[in-house]
């Protein structure tokens, strides 16, 4: 998978945001009643995909807190 392609302002917070958005949609999945252990491949590309772009887009501005994207701004990224 490779990594998304922004215009870095800031690189502070993007780890903490892809971490965050992984975390997330695990808990997600494990709230369901799925583990990360009965996920398959698509849906933990897609889990890790979707944590990418939060992490990037979190460099697209400069703090930690400001640059964290919606889930509406993620979905648009992505789906662009």
């Amino acid at each position: 998978m490779e990594g998304f392609k922004v215009d870095c302002v800031e690189v502070t917070g993007a780890g903490d945001a892809f971490m965050a958005c992984l975390i997330a949609e695990l808990l997600g999945h494990w709230r369901a009643g799925t583990g990360p252990d009965s996920l398959d491949a698509d849906e933990l590309t897609r889990i890790v995909s979707r944590a990418n772009a939060v992490g990037a887009l979190a460099t697209t501005k400069v703090g930690a807190i400001p640059s964290l994207p919606t889930a509406a701004q993620t979905e648009t990224f992505l789906a662009r």
